[in-house]
């Protein structure tokens, strides 16, 4: 058996996942982040350069808040 049971198995799960854009100005950093490191301007410009030719390996998960913004909780 594989790590997600076959369907007629009594223990299969299903995972919901939806994916959809979010403008920038809508997001913000978790208060939960064990990073805190200053943002360096360098990186920002290596990060962008990598997105730009390979693409986002990982995508951002986020969650929902009150004020209408979304906390990045990964990637």
């Amino acid at each position: 058996m594989g790590i997600i049971p076959p369907k007629n198995h009594p223990q299969h799960f299903s995972l919901v996942v939806k994916m959809t854009s979010i403008p920038l100005s809508q997001l913000v950093p978790s208060e939960l982040n064990v990073r805190k490191h200053p943002i360096d301007e360098t990186r920002i410009v290596e990060l962008a350069n990598s997105i730009q030719s390979v693409g986002i390996l990982q995508n951002l998960i986020v969650y929902p808040l009150k004020n209408g913004k979304y906390d990045v909780t990964a990637g």
